[in-house]
């Protein structure tokens, strides 16, 4: 197949009708090679390996950076043994909230591999993100290939009348507010687990949030969620208790934090691999309200 001279990344949820250039998908699984369409997530997966060591690499090499001779980890020592390092957003590389260009990082990457092998003239890019419009044009410059954004206009998400009433209140007045609301739909989850979490001889303790969670494995009362893997498992052929902490979240499969309630029950009577499961909301308290409502 004859590769046109001009590549167009497309980062729009539609798809491009463009016959003039070689397409690569942002976000979208689409491919013809044939037409000349490509898929960054389909690239991902091909190099997944690859590229997730190459991630994990530049993580490294940031921490292990050097500045007036020493390492950024040791600038950042805490105490004996521990650095602040370990508790940045570098370092904790969540992409799901709290570093969402984590993905973009990838997919640049990605994108990167593809350019070397593929030699095209110029890169038009389509898209609202401007930190991705700015970060593939220094990709194109370090590549010596042209580079052309066309900009798109954000669009705004649709807010309900009541969420923008509560955004438009002063602060000093959304906070009770918010708290009231915390507290009525995780109130179910008050003291679920904490009995148990007060005996546990484990020394080990995972904090996540409470989703991913596998349907085969709920039913029997065992805890395993798509987000650790096979970590949970390796811990129990381990004979290493464990303890977890959950924040609840509503999703798929709990909808609510009574459903939840019910859920670390479960896991604490099955008693599974020596693990003691609790959650965020399991300590709340009277005492705990009134410190921070006076504060």
């Amino acid at each position: 197949m004859h590769r046109k001279s001009d590549l167009l990344v497309w980062d729009l949820d539609n798809q491009s009708d463009s016959s003039i250039h070689d397409v690569i998908y942002w976000s979208s699984y689409t491919s013809s090679k044939s037409d000349g369409i490509f898929s960054i997530p389909q690239l991902i997966e091909e190099s997944a390996d690859y590229l997730k060591a190459k991630y994990l690499k530049l993580i490294y090499e940031f921490g292990e950076a050097k500045v007036n001779g020493k390492r950024i980890i040791d600038h950042l020592i805490i105490r004996q043994n521990f650095s602040f390092w370990w508790m940045t957003l570098f370092a904790e590389k969540c992409n799901y909230s709290k570093s969402p260009q984590i993905d973009n990082i990838i997919k640049l990457m990605a994108l990167e591999q593809w350019l070397q092998e593929n030699k095209y003239q110029k890169l038009k890019l389509v898209t609202v993100n401007d930190e991705l419009a700015m970060s593939v044009s220094l990709l194109a410059k370090r590549l010596l290939i042209d580079f052309e954004w066309k900009k798109e206009q954000r669009s705004k998400p649709d807010t309900s009348v009541a969420k923008k009433a509560f955004h438009a209140l002063p602060n000093i007045i959304q906070s009770p507010i918010w708290l009231m609301y915390y507290l009525l739909s995780n109130w179910p989850l008050k003291g679920v687990g904490v009995k148990e979490w007060r005996k546990t001889t484990a020394t080990t303790t995972f904090v996540s949030y409470l989703f991913n969670l596998k349907s085969e494995a709920l039913q029997s009362g065992r805890y395993d969620s798509n987000y650790w893997g096979k970590l949970p498992d390796l811990m129990i052929e381990n004979k290493q208790a464990t303890n977890w902490l959950h924040i609840f979240v509503e999703d798929g499969f709990l909808s609510s934090a009574a459903e939840a309630r019910n859920l670390i029950k479960r896991f604490n009577k099955k008693k599974y691999g020596n693990q003691v499961h609790a959650t965020l909301s399991s300590f709340l308290s009277v005492r705990l309200i009134f410190n921070v409502l006076k504060d």
